[in-house]
């Protein structure tokens, strides 16, 4: 996922509870960033993000995102990141059966998903729910409209 995508993320975690409308969908919200989005049928590399201007290990660090969008994004230790971690940006770098997906403003991660607000995907088998599809914005949902 190429970080450029990080912003989107950040707005698109912040607007999840914040953000009003009439559409009853579920489906995410059309590019609300103006940035780039994520390409959902990307290929990613297990235990990597893309991060800034670099890959992060995810074995011993993560991605730390500014959350005031004004500083982009830079590989830190695992579990010191002061912003929005990306601790994962695909299910390729999940394991035991968990998810990546966001809750909240808490970043990425990998949980179990009924813990998610939204699940990050790469290809509709990476969604929790059957029949969700992958979305290009790099989300599930049951409709991409």
């Amino acid at each position: 996922m190429p970080m450029a995508g990080l912003a989107f993320w950040i707005i698109l975690v912040g607007c999840v509870g914040a953000c009003g409308g009439d559409d009853d969908s579920g489906a995410p919200p059309a590019d609300a960033s103006g940035v780039e989005l994520p390409d959902s049928g990307a290929v990613g590399t297990p235990g990597e993000i893309n991060c800034g201007s670099g890959p992060c290990d995810l074995a011993d660090e993560e991605c730390c995102g500014d959350l005031a969008g004004e500083n982009g994004s830079e590989c830190v230790a695992s579990d010191t990141c002061e912003g929005y971690p990306i601790r994962c940006d695909g299910r390729e770098d999940c394991t035991g059966g968990s998810y990546c997906c966001t809750r909240g403003i808490e970043g990425t991660e990998c949980r179990a998903a009924d813990m998610c607000d939204l699940v990050l995907c790469r290809e509709a088998t990476d969604c929790a729910q059957e029949g969700d599809l992958c979305c290009p914005q790099g989300v599930c949902a049951p409709d991409c409209e």
